[in-house]
């Protein structure tokens, strides 16, 4: 592939589609903040101090059956991530689904992807373990199925599908890593004691059961491949509405947070920076296009075999990247742009949690970094 045209899913895409940062990579310094270390951190007493769910009418509607009335939480603004008609145009469908554990009164299964591992790029966090926002994830789908627990009492079950084992060698980190981050938020799930209700699988181990899943990959990944050298529309349309997610996920921790500034700020044009980081964005805009075009690939083939239906093929698949036909919901509440393993958790004033870049938190300068059982990176910050 040509260095060029990556210049140009540049101009295209990823000027516009980046999720900007609060404060223009211009400015470099970061700011002291002040640490607070709590030594003896009770997460059961920590989360309920957190602002959760609230000020929502759940109420139970009598005019419609349970099914419906639990297709009703999915559908308010407050949890509901993309279009309505997503949901209102799959009702039959999804009431259907939902009927079936009901007529049999067994706990509701959904299906959700996550829980990759942190990004591996210095600017948006240099924690390798997961942290408030993280925990503010699980809260979020624990607080769901206390909803519906509320008007159908054999209640509802996550299974979290997590894609760190699947795709670590993509973005370019170890396994280990994308293993104990993992690991980690189980701990979050049996300290919570909700393990009955939110329960993580690996996605890695769905593929390696499904032998027609490595086949089917490798076809799609060369075909599409193919199509993207020859300029299809289409193909360069998913591409690059991938691009630019990918091009700041990838691990870039080999560069320093200096280099790192330049590199990504992109309003500094490619003619116009140091060899050296010419040479950096460039090598980041090749891995990114690759990584791109197998992450497109392994989830066309996902969808191809119906991956999530062959593993729990009565359960309701919901999804943090709407479309139609899923629940699309909010992974922390609807302020909450960034997903967790892209930046690092905050506690703001009103006590709710948020996600943002470090970059910005640490230049801006108004949090304090607040430390947990002897971590060398905060577990979060909080707003001053």
């Amino acid at each position: 592939m040509k260095i060029n045209y990556f210049n140009k899913l540049l101009v295209h895409s990823l000027i516009s589609s980046i999720q900007p940062f609060e404060v223009g990579l211009e400015q470099k310094k970061y700011k002291t903040l002040k640490k607070i270390r709590i030594s003896d951190f009770q997460l059961k007493e920590f989360v309920k101090k957190i602002q959760r769910i609230s000020d929502v009418d759940f109420r139970f509607d009598k005019n419609l059956d349970i099914a419906s009335n639990i297709l009703r939480i999915f559908q308010n603004p407050e949890i509901r991530a993309g279009k309505i008609k997503y949901i209102k145009n799959f009702r039959k469908t999804l009431t259907e689904r939902i009927d079936y554990f009901i007529k049999k009164r067994k706990s509701i299964e959904f299906t959700i992807l996550g829980l990759p591992f942190k990004s591996p790029n210095l600017l948006k966090t240099t924690r390798r373990k997961p942290d408030l926002g993280e925990l503010g994830f699980i809260l979020r789908l624990f607080d769901i199925t206390q909803l519906i627990y509320s008007i159908y009492k054999p209640g509802a079950k996550f299974i979290i599908l997590t894609e760190g084992v699947v795709f670590h060698n993509f973005f370019g980190i170890s396994k280990r890593e994308a293993v104990n981050y993992c690991n980690y938020v189980n701990e979050f799930i049996k300290e919570l004691g909700i393990t009955d209700t939110i329960r993580l699988h690996d996605l890695a181990k769905i593929t390696t059961v499904l032998p027609e899943f490595r086949k089917k990959y490798k076809e799609n990944l060369r075909e599409i491949s193919k199509k993207f050298n020859k300029g299809n529309k289409i193909i360069r349309e998913k591409i690059e509405g991938l691009f630019p997610t990918l091009f700041t996920s990838i691990n870039s921790r080999a560069h320093s947070l200096e280099d790192l500034f330049d590199v990504y700020n992109l309003n500094i044009k490619d003619k116009e920076l140091p060899a050296k980081f010419r040479k950096i964005r460039n090598d980041l805009y090749k891995t990114a296009i690759e990584t791109d075009l197998k992450y497109y690939a392994f989830h066309k083939t996902r969808y191809d075999i119906n991956l999530e239906e062959k593993f729990l093929p009565r359960a309701i698949r919901c999804t943090l990247t709407p479309k139609p036909g899923s629940l699309g919901i909010f992974a922390i509440n609807k302020e909450t742009e960034l997903l967790p393993h892209h930046g690092v958790g905050i506690l703001t004033k009103e006590k709710k949690i948020t996600v943002k870049y470090e970059a910005d938190i640490r230049r801006k300068g108004n949090y304090r970094a607040v430390d947990i059982l002897n971590e060398r990176t905060p577990f979060y910050y909080e707003e001053n």
